[in-house]
């Protein structure tokens, strides 16, 4: 059983298998992962544009509801003495982080792109080889472009939602590599 589980993640890229020498986990490399954000750029801004055209109240009170937790967090880590998140806060950000995105993804109702995209995420946040600081700066960042993301939606504006939730991913994608986020 082990071995056909490694097998299996071997076939999808995620770990090397070596004849008598074991199964490794398989670190991308950098053109990788800017092939991974470039699968989320092209299937979230689709989401988040779909997501507009379809928002309802309930939808739209979760995805505020997530938005508000966010700022939470940035709350905390503006509290900081070094304004610098601890791994307890990271960790928490980065779920209701992830909880924002799969939830436009929802919102789009498209179960394939919510599973595409979901296995970009967790590649990206598990294998991702520069580690970042969580900082206030990239903290308040995100939560501000989670805000015109939302109004986007609010409004059932598609292209302004596509547009906003791509210019997200690409400062997420040089925050962590490398450049400025701005």
């Amino acid at each position: 059983i082990y071995f056909c589980r490694c097998l299996s993640l071997a076939s999808k890229g995620l770990v090397e298998y070596r004849p008598r020498r074991g199964s490794f986990v398989k670190l991308p490399d950098r053109e990788e992962m800017e092939q991974f954000y470039e699968a989320r750029i092209a299937l979230e801004s689709f989401a988040a544009a779909k997501a507009a055209e379809r928002v309802d109240d309930a939808c739209l009170a979760e995805l505020e509801k997530l938005h508000e937790d966010l700022l939470g967090t940035v709350r905390e880590c503006r509290r900081q003495p070094d304004k610098v998140a601890d791994q307890e806060l990271t960790d928490r950000f980065l779920k209701i982080d992830l909880d924002f995105h799969l939830h436009i993804l929802t919102m789009a109702g498209n179960p394939k792109i919510l599973a595409m995209v979901h296995d970009c995420k967790i590649l990206i946040r598990v294998f991702g080889h520069v580690p970042i600081e969580h900082d206030l700066r990239l903290m308040a960042n995100t939560h501000r472009q989670h805000a015109s993301i939302i109004k986007s939606i609010r409004r059932q504006d598609p292209d302004g939602a596509r547009d906003r939730m791509v210019h997200h991913i690409l400062a997420a994608q040089t925050a962590v590599l490398g450049g400025s986020e701005d």
